[in-house]
């Protein structure tokens, strides 16, 4: 309940106040009311984090075990992995920087290409360079490399097994990075977008490993790595610190980004989260942030329950930390371990036969259509329970995507509605425990609104286009989403009138789409809240609000020209109460205006409320 109606029943004898206890289960309960569907509404106008893409890797003997795969089958694989028409789409692909003498299966350590000080062998590690050469024929250009071990003669311990680098050598090593880069251009026509110098500093592994602390790879980072690539005129990326836990980003972060001597030699930031976290990163210095690996040691799950717990993970990536990147651990399941196989592809290497697990195709539910460059955008992020939406759009084209999890057992039918632009259909691509990325028939729009319907446990990605002549609204805040508690504030006010107005913030069950609607109380006398819009002079336009009320008032819409409703002149339509949401309209010619005052209310009669959401004035 509002707090001007409890102020007035504190004021009332004990007698009235049972009468407008009674009135007011029957006037005010209503506003939290059941809808037949449920609403999501879509916005171009705010964006958020730009989208880098999503992968895997090949690292760790995976490309090697890919490779050794029969032809036919490797295809077929390759396919699944990065066709944009028959398979995820992925758009990253992490190599290893391999520190070895030599093959060891025992703990995946793969080929130096520099394995003794100043011997170096380009043909060492022909597996990673093929498996990005796969990816980039099938249109893939973001390759990130990371180093899991400097070559054991630059270690402390010489091994790539444990230690850490030795002092004396972190120019070798910065050499050695530099060098990769240079070379896997210009021979291998691999254009390294990332480069990390250092996977998981926080893990002492029985795999290659390299122990590093934050300061110690801020020195090497500053001092020897930035200066190489920028005497090289190197521009790949520098990406850090890919520790095993997100929960350490930060404590390995600070150091360097907290100096404002090398907060600029660092160009993305990185983690794993193999802890289970997707904390937003409170210090980025407004750089990009990657998960850049994530699995499971648990047995594989090749179906939908799986699918959807992934699906999940990117979703809370994307929406709560704002993540630019997700990427997988490994492309396919490795020949040493039969026992694990929580990988994208799940291969039988006895059979040369595979699986393709559902979390492939949920993590393709994004991969496919949300390409790099994509920016993320405004959409209900979770309408009703067990619902959750994220929504992108491509700012060099006029395409909109959005993917939509339903995690419930049953259909949820879902009303999409787009406030700031039009579109005239959306493509369905449906996957679910019968379905991979399965395209359904496009969905036409009525209005602004898209009537779908999730299917039971999916994951559904809808494409669709903004309309050649789309038109803008020119309503700023049109769903109220951008206040921020329960008072209205800016760009919306009370116009006219002294009867009570605030918003219902993150209410469940009040808005009409979104999290927050405005609402007006008055007893008595003409109340409004709206704000000013600039227009375009003798340019006709509709105005349109949903709004819904205690269905016992008569209320306007409208716009005035001078400076209120009561000195006109104006343009309204007058309404009829309604206690469910009902869309209210009224055409407008700005006439010789620049400007208008759109505005909403009502004379104010006992125990009334009105409230309005998702409003719009757009050129006709």
């Amino acid at each position: 309940m509002k707090t001007h109606i409890a102020h007035r029943w504190r004021l009332a004898s004990l007698s009235t106040l049972i009468i407008l206890v009674s009135i007011s289960i029957q006037s005010f309960l209503p506003r939290s009311i059941a809808h037949a569907d449920t609403i999501a509404q879509i916005s171009l106008s705010n964006t958020h984090q730009t989208i880098d893409g999503f992968g895997g890797s090949g690292a760790q003997l995976g490309a090697y075990d890919l490779q050794s795969l029969p032809d036919a089958t490797r295809t077929q694989i390759l396919d699944l992995l990065f066709s944009q028409t028959n398979g995820a789409g992925l758009s990253i692909v992490r190599s290893e920087i391999c520190g070895g003498a030599d093959y060891n299966t025992d703990n995946f350590e793969c080929k130096s290409i520099e394995p003794q000080q100043g011997t170096w062998n380009w043909s060492s590690d022909g597996e990673e360079i093929w498996l990005m050469n796969q990816a980039k024929n099938r249109g893939v250009s973001t390759f990130m490399s990371t180093s899991w071990s400097p070559p054991a003669w630059m270690k402390t311990n010489n091994s790539t097994v444990g230690g850490t680098l030795s002092s004396d050598k972190y120019q070798a090593y910065a050499d050695y990075l530099t060098q990769y880069v240079l070379n896997y251009k210009s021979r291998f026509g691999i254009d390294m977008y990332a480069l990390s110098p250092q996977n998981e500093p926080d893990s002492n592994s029985t795999w290659p490993s390299s122990l590093m602390d934050g300061n110690q790879l801020k020195d090497f980072i500053h001092n020897y790595l930035k200066p190489d690539f920028q005497q090289n005129n190197i521009t790949t990326k520098i990406i850090m610190p890919e520790v095993g836990n997100w929960s350490n980003v930060p404590s390995y972060a600070n150091p360097i980004l907290t100096d404002s001597n090398t907060s600029n030699d660092v160009d993305i930031m990185a983690g794993h989260s193999y802890d289970g976290h997707y904390d937003p990163l409170a210090n980025t210095q407004g750089k990009p942030i990657w998960e850049s690996e994530v699995s499971s040691g648990d047995p594989n799950d090749s179906g939908m329950g799986s699918g959807l717990s992934w699906a999940m993970k990117v979703h809370n990536f994307m929406v709560t930390t704002q993540a630019s990147a997700w990427l997988y651990w490994e492309f396919i399941s490795q020949r040493c371990c039969a026992d694990q196989q929580y990988s994208l592809i799940s291969v039988d290497f006895n059979n040369n036969t595979y699986i393709a697990n559902k979390r492939l195709f949920t993590l393709g539910n994004y991969s496919r259509f949300v390409r790099p460059g994509y920016q993320r955008i405004d959409v209900t992020e979770n309408p009703t329970s067990g619902v959750y939406l994220s929504a992108y759009k491509d700012p060099a084209s006029s395409k909109v995507v959005v993917v939509a999890i339903n995690q419930n057992g049953g259909d949820q039918a879902l009303s999409l509605q787009t406030s700031d632009f039009q579109s005239s259909s959306l493509t369905p691509y449906v996957t679910s425990s019968t379905q991979n990325l399965a395209q359904q028939t496009p969905v036409t729009a009525t209005g602004n609104t898209f009537a779908v319907t999730l299917p039971a446990q999916s994951v559904t990605t809808f494409v669709g286009d903004v309309s050649v002549g789309g038109t803008s609204n020119l309503v700023q805040d049109p769903g109220f989403e951008n206040q921020t508690n329960s008072t209205l504030s800016s760009p919306w006010s009370r116009l006219e009138g002294s009867g009570s107005v605030g918003v219902d913030y993150h209410l469940a069950g009040y808005p009409h789409g979104g999290n927050n609607d405005g609402w007006i109380s008055s007893a008595s006398g003409w109340t409004s809240i709206g704000q000013s819009i600039s227009v375009t002079p003798n340019t006709n336009y509709t105005l349109s609000c949903w709004e819904r009320d205690s269905n016992n008032i008569t209320g306007y819409l409208g716009v005035y020209y001078t400076s209120s409703k009561t000195a006109g002149p104006k343009t309204e339509t007058s309404f009829s109460g309604s206690s469910t949401y009902t869309l209210r309209s009224e055409t407008f010619n700005s006439g010789s205006n620049n400007s208008v005052t759109m505005y909403i209310g009502y004379p104010g009669v006992a125990n009334s409320y009105l409230v309005a959401d998702d409003c719009s004035v757009t050129a006709s």
